[in-house]
């Protein structure tokens, strides 16, 4: 029956024959499961003693300062808020919390996914251990706290701007007004001393004119104005949609998933290294013989 096997997987000298493979297991039979259960031991406890990672995340949104009706209907461009987290607010915050911190956190430790959720709303996420948990949460609401108060000072500014310029504008109304009365009044004591009949047509002029300028600074006012408030209103805030939150199972690839691929593994090992055996062997005898 064997030299029929060996009739079927073997036409040549050189092949082997699953009777010689099964034969060579059972020759090194102790290496072969030396070789296993040490493979299979070290990886198995490299698997087990990983800590478990988790997910970490925090949600936010930017969307207009004013317009509260239309939130999350004009949002920023999500690239350019992604850049600016990265560029700026996440070193600025990894900084924040080494001055504050006995352990130090070296930037390029520290990963965090940004992911644009659409509709303005962002996620900020990253997977570590437990252990890391309160140092995510310190620089999780540092970002969303810088970008916070850059949107804020931003709106302050711009409202500074517009509570200076109608001041501006209304201190230019009060002298117009100052200006023209005093035309009005110069032009009428004229007319009286030179007896003119046509004080009427003089008092028209002078209000004609004064009404156009009045015209002419509240258009100005107006554009002013609106030109402002428009900008104010094309300012962005931060708004906190949800807090740190951390994912109830662990992520990643599942431990029992690892110890399977491992015995996998340490079977392939277990085979390379009983053929690897068997050839050395061979190879002792065959000088043996040469030398003989």
């Amino acid at each position: 029956m064997s030299n029929v096997t060996n009739h079927v997987f073997c036409d040549t000298e050189d092949c082997i024959s699953l009777y010689d493979i099964w034969h060579k297991l059972v020759q090194y039979k102790k290496i072969f499961w030396l070789i296993f259960v040490t493979t299979f031991v070290i990886g198995a406890s490299i698997v087990l003693l990983q800590p478990a990672k988790y997910e970490f995340s925090q949600t936010f949104m930017i969307g207009r300062y004013a317009n509260t009706q239309e939130q999350g209907s004009q949002m920023m461009d999500s690239s350019v808020v992604i850049t600016r987290i990265k560029s700026v607010y996440l070193d600025a915050a990894l900084h924040k919390y080494n001055l504050q911190s006995k352990i130090k956190v070296n930037p390029k430790n520290c990963k965090i996914e940004i992911k644009d959720a659409g509709g303005g709303v962002f996620v900020l996420s990253t997977m570590s251990t437990e252990v890391t948990e309160d140092m995510y949460r310190f620089i999780f609401k540092a970002i969303v706290n810088s970008l916070y108060e850059d949107t804020r000072e931003e709106i302050e500014f711009r409202i500074r701007n517009f509570s200076v310029l109608k001041k501006n504008l209304e201190t230019r109304l009060q002298e117009i007004n100052s200006f023209y009365k005093q035309m009005l009044k110069k032009g009428f004591d004229y007319a009286a001393n030179i007896n003119s009949k046509d004080v009427a047509t003089l008092e028209r002029r002078i209000i004609s004119m004064y009404l156009n300028d009045q015209q002419g600074i509240a258009i100005n006012l107006v554009n002013n104005i609106n030109s402002l408030q428009a900008k104010i209103n094309g300012t962005f805030e931060v708004k906190l949609i949800s807090d740190f939150m951390v994912s109830d199972f662990a992520v990643g690839v599942s431990k029992c998933l690892l110890l399977f691929l491992m015995g996998i593994a340490a079977l392939f090992f277990a085979f390379l290294g009983a053929f690897i055996v068997d050839f050395v062997v061979k190879l002792r005898t065959s000088s043996g013989v040469v030398k003989s």
